[in-house]
């Protein structure tokens, strides 16, 4: 089985902590010049980022095969 090399899981976790980060420097500014009913807006778009990732997911990939330790499709019994 191969395992991840240090400098690509390294690079992903920067990446997410930096989008982390701008994300709420982000809604901070959104917040600040919106006010209260910023936080509705700020809820919805979360709220709906998942469904339509996993739509997204779905359509790109209909159907998932499971691989075992070899990374080769499990043929059923």
């Amino acid at each position: 089985m191969r395992t991840p090399r240090p400098f690509c899981s390294n690079v992903g976790g920067n990446l997410g902590a930096l989008a982390g980060i701008a994300a709420d420097l982000g809604l901070g500014k959104v917040l600040d010049k919106s006010g209260p009913r910023g936080y509705f807006y700020a809820f919805l778009i979360a709220g709906l980022l998942y469904p339509i990732a996993l739509l997204a997911i779905h359509v790109i990939m209909p159907r998932m095969t499971p691989l075992d330790e070899n990374l080769e499709p499990v043929k059923k019994p």
